[in-house]
């Protein structure tokens, strides 16, 4: 194995597909080297793939960093992070997905919003995770997760509280109004889908 400088990971370089070939921009140590106890599980029936996370049209690279930062910011949030969505973060460490109309839980297509970007941990092309749990988890509640945001800056997150993982919006304009859009996050990543005034 060889350590490469940072700046051929970062989406963009003209390294980084040949270090990270694999779907979602995904490289070897998506498969080798992450130790155990941050394992992807398997068994999650999510299509990452086709949603094409990107940063300015470039695939954005899997998380490559240390996974202690995974148990840092469950220690932040109160809770351990769900393995569906460290298999998103393992694929695509933040970026915008071209793939990520949804709508609430009971509301029709008209009552639809678009993810704009999902945070990341390490990429700093997208908002990092850590500042973004600051800043919003006084507005979202205890054992919350933001994971992304629309093109509004409503907070789109996880909801941890009763033991599983809820997936919300916040709407910052409607003093914070939280809606549920699915009871799961592999759930939500199914449901996600184009937007039909681009098809």
């Amino acid at each position: 194995m060889r350590l490469v400088p940072t700046a051929q990971h970062t989406p963009g370089s003209s390294f980084c597909r040949v270090l990270h070939p694999n779907a979602g921009a995904a490289g070897g140590y998506s498969e080798w080297a992450i130790p155990a106890a941050h394992l992807k599980t398997k068994g999650y029936s999510m299509d990452l793939a086709r949603l094409n996370i990107n940063i300015g049209g470039l695939p954005s690279c899997g998380y490559q960093g240390d996974v202690s930062v995974f148990d840092q910011v469950a220690l932040l949030v109160g809770v351990p992070l769900p393995p569906s969505y460290l298999e998103l973060i393992h694929t695509a460490d933040g970026g915008h997905p071209e793939i990520g109309c949804f709508s609430p839980i009971g509301a029709d297509d008209e009552n639809m919003f678009e993810i704009d970007y999902f945070y990341a941990f390490d990429n700093l092309a997208v908002e990092r995770i850590q500042d973004v749990i600051e800043k919003w988890t006084p507005f979202l509640g205890e054992r919350t997760l933001p994971i992304g945001r629309d093109g509004g800056g409503n907070q789109i997150f996880l909801d941890m509280s009763s033991g599983s993982e809820t997936v919300w919006i916040a709407l910052h304009d409607q003093g914070m109004k939280k809606i549920k859009i699915a009871e799961s996050f592999e759930s939500f990543i199914n449901s996600l889908r184009a937007n039909p005034d681009f098809i």
